[in-house]
């Protein structure tokens, strides 16, 4: 596989993936025409977008199970740890992606009319810290079909250079976009997966502590005016 981090995307960053909720989203969807990529891999749970006669569909997977623990809004739980038949640093679960730029089989797009860009939040916290690049031309072992179709099963583990603690409760996010060459959007997915529940959030204090301890600071400031 090319190293990744060569292959980032310049100014391609995110800065969030709220939006989520699109009206063309499918959960749990089947992509056309079918998963090509691996032996013995299933359709479905899938999430996916189809515009502009592109279809695209990002899923997790525990390898080798046929397990997606999908929640049906696009969201995935996985296990902490790493797939016992590989090890680390291999998390226990894999990413999958699926970009087909002719939907209707008609011939009329390849992926020399689009940018395709897959972007991956790594930090495993509430924060973002995002990797963008072509996955049809960094993973040197994709499925493709007559240059329109591209599928792959790959995990997070696996990028050169990236360190990624699979012990941890965590959180990733995921967004997988195809653009015209000028960088308009022509179709996007996302999916977040969460590893051992994901990461936790930092409590804020309740309104009602807050309120009691305002009311003990009143309080000792009294005390001490009446001691002055």
């Amino acid at each position: 596989m090319l190293n990744l981090i060569n292959k980032l995307v310049k100014g391609a960053l995110l800065t969030s993936v709220v939006g989520m909720a699109n009206a063309s989203i499918i959960y749990d969807g089947n992509v056309t025409p079918s998963v090509k990529s691996g032996s013995g891999n299933g359709n479905g749970y899938f999430v996916i977008d189809r515009e502009n006669d592109i279809e695209v569909g990002l899923r997790a997977k525990i390898p080798y199970s046929g397990i997606y623990n999908s929640q049906g809004n696009g969201i995935y739980s996985m296990p902490t740890g790493s797939h016992p038949t590989w090890g680390p640093p291999g998390a226990a679960w894999n990413y999958e992606f699926s970009i087909n730029v002719d939907l209707d089989g008609s011939g009329s797009g390849t992926f020399s009319d689009f940018n395709t860009l897959l972007s991956i939040d790594l930090d495993p916290g509430l924060g973002q810290s995002w990797l963008t690049f072509d996955p049809v031309t960094v993973f040197t072992d994709n499925y493709i079909g007559n240059d329109s179709l591209a599928q792959n099963s790959m995990n997070i583990g696996w990028i050169p250079g990236v360190a990624i603690d699979t012990n941890i409760a965590a959180t990733y996010d995921f967004k997988l976009g195809v653009y015209d060459l000028s960088g308009s959007k022509l179709a996007e997915t996302f999916m977040t997966v969460e590893v051992d529940g994901g990461a936790a959030a930092v409590p804020e204090p309740a309104p009602a502590l807050v309120f009691g301890l305002g009311l003990m600071g009143l309080a000792g400031a009294r005390v001490k005016r009446k001691k002055a």
